[in-house]
């Protein structure tokens, strides 16, 4: 994504994130609304508190847990799909998926041990690949790019003096740093860095 000048957001998205959307969506819906329930019905005040603001942000009344119950997931979800909606999708050609291929078999984050990730491989290969294609233009408009993953457990490592602050694995700080990308873990970061409104 890049933020131009303080005054244009244009949201970038690639193939992939557009496909694991459309394939997991109803999961993850589901999976919302339990979590929201569970929440409402036994989560602690500060959890409540966080799931009120975020209601409050997607236009439902979050005085009303009902509405909440019955609306958030969806609304989320409509949300989102209207942001994607909005992206421009980034081509990913086979030097992408090559390059890809090879962070797996490497086990460089987002791959690892455990997980190959192969799908986020190509995410974060496409947008490094768009990033080095355009990076000239990019700065000529004096452009911010930002990567934003809530998956930190992949793309990034916890700092031992804060667990609750996550950092880049250094597999990926390396070259966001290298390409003057930014990294957040979701557009609410992004807001307060960037100080702009949606």
């Amino acid at each position: 994504m890049s933020h131009v000048n303080n005054e244009r957001l244009l949201p970038i998205t690639s193939e992939t994130v557009v496909h694991e959307f459309n394939r997991n969506l109803e999961n993850v819906i589901r999976d919302t609304n339990l979590g929201v329930t569970e929440i409402l019905e036994t989560g602690s005040r500060l959890s409540l508190q966080k799931l009120q603001q975020l209601a409050t942000q997607i236009g439902i009344n979050a005085t009303n847990t009902n509405e909440i119950r019955t609306h958030y997931a969806t609304k989320s979800a409509r949300v989102a799909r209207e942001w994607l909606n909005k992206s421009v999708v980034i081509d990913e050609p086979q030097h992408v998926k090559t390059r890809a291929e090879q962070r797996v078999q490497d086990r460089r984050r987002p791959s690892s041990r455990t997980n190959d990730s192969h799908a986020d491989c190509v995410i974060l290969e496409s947008y490094l690949n768009f990033v080095r294609t355009y990076g000239e233009k990019l700065r000529s408009n004096q452009a911010k790019v930002v990567f934003i993953s809530s998956n930190t457990s992949d793309f990034c490592e916890r700092t031992l003096m804060d667990q609750r602050s996550p950092v880049l694995h250094p597999d990926i700080a390396a070259e966001f740093e290298s390409l003057n990308i930014s990294y957040a873990r979701n557009m609410r970061v992004v807001r307060a860095e960037l100080s702009f409104s949606s």
